[in-house]
């Protein structure tokens, strides 16, 4: 706001708290009284007046609009807004502080990897912390967890928060905790597997005795005749 907006602010609470001697009959003429300004530059005046939320009228066309007739609502609702947010404890500032760095972090980590997000990719940024619920952190470890897996879209991302969602992994040592005892089952089924393989391996050898050949004996018929020619010597 400033010093001209205040200025003719005053003169329009004046009016309506104490009146005036004034016959304008209406809020451009009243203030070009007061103000000495040329209608040129009352008419902008009172149109960034109305725009800024300073100012309510029933009717846009001020040269029709009694002075008495001015609603201040709007800029009550901002002075209440103002007056709330400077009332906050320091400890709730600097809450609400951290948490817009988060936010603004999300974003960014989003950004970063999806490269130019989508008025879609926003609004469902918006859905998971507004709607679901779910903190900034959380649905970093959302976008790691798809990226690990190679299968970077918004609608994995999706899915691994509603898979949290229904097992009720809403922290950072849960989600962790689950995922590290899933390592573990993952390493015993792939230790099993591999002691499956090798025992059913063609090529690997077993404990078996190996037969001997049998040997035939050398005392046939032939070897108990004798000869006719060492007989007749």
């Amino acid at each position: 706001m400033n010093d001209t907006e205040l200025v003719a602010l005053l003169h329009l609470f004046r009016i309506q708290q104490k009146g005036s001697e004034s016959k304008a009959a209406s809020v451009s003429d009243y203030l070009m009284e007061c103000m000495s300004l040329p209608r040129t530059e009352v008419n902008p005046l009172l149109f960034n007046m109305m725009s800024k939320g300073y100012i309510q009228t029933s009717q846009p066309d001020m040269g029709k609009t009694n002075p008495a007739d001015v609603s201040f609502l709007s800029l009550y609702e901002k002075l209440t807004q103002l007056f709330s947010r400077d009332l906050l404890a320091p400890q709730d500032k600097t809450e609400r502080e951290q948490q817009i760095s988060k936010y603004a972090e999300l974003v960014t980590a989003f950004e970063q990897v999806f490269r130019k997000l989508t008025s879609f990719d926003y609004e469902k940024l918006k859905e998971w912390l507004e709607n679901d619920g779910w903190p900034p952190e959380i649905i970093l470890e959302a976008l790691r967890q798809a990226a690990l897996q190679r299968k970077l879209s918004f609608a994995y991302i999706d899915r691994i928060l509603l898979n949290w969602q229904i097992n009720q992994w809403d922290t950072l040592d849960k989600i962790r905790a689950a995922d590290d005892a899933f390592q573990r089952r993952a390493a015993l089924r792939t230790q099993a597997s591999q002691n499956v393989s090798i025992e059913e391996n063609p090529f690997v050898a077993k404990n078996t005795e190996t037969k001997k050949p049998n040997s035939k004996s050398n005392s046939g018929k032939g070897g108990k005749k004798k000869r006719y020619e060492d007989i007749v010597e």
